[in-house]
């Protein structure tokens, strides 16, 4: 939500109120994030009361914005993004079924012409300094 906002929204399910008139979420059909959206919508059982509210962005970064500005009363991004931008304010986070499928894989090619070097940042990229880093910036390690 916008960081100020006097809605009082403590969760997804307060979306269904009618002070709120907009949600930002990307456009479904050509952004992940509001892909995710709707299913953690959908997961609630909130998706078909709040649909005529929302707002489609183009990326995530737009869908921000829309929050940012107070041109929305709402939005769903990654958490990494709405960790970066001081004038917003997290509220809830999708349930865990739906966050569990936001995975960003790594691996090294067969016909890399520099594997050792790949190799090396996959370690860089698993090490406790990274997890560290990632970890503030919104991010959590994936079980592998």
């Amino acid at each position: 939500m916008p960081r100020g906002s006097t809605l009082g929204i403590t969760g997804f399910s307060d979306l269904t109120l009618a002070k709120v008139k907009l949600i930002a979420i990307g456009d479904p059909k050509s952004v992940p994030a509001g892909s995710y959206a709707q299913q953690a919508f959908s997961e609630f059982g909130i998706l078909a009361p709040i649909q005529a509210k929302f707002v489609l962005g183009a990326n995530v970064t737009q869908v921000l914005q829309y929050v940012d500005s107070g041109n929305v009363d709402a939005g769903v991004v990654y958490a990494s993004d709405a960790l970066s931008d001081s004038n917003v304010t997290v509220i809830a986070t999708g349930p865990a079924n739906v966050n569990a499928g936001i995975v960003y894989p790594i691996a090294i090619l067969k016909a890399s012409k520099n594997a050792i070097a790949a190799q090396d940042y996959i370690d860089f990229l698993n090490s406790a300094q990274s997890k560290t880093i990632f970890e503030k910036y919104g991010f959590a390690m994936a079980v592998h």
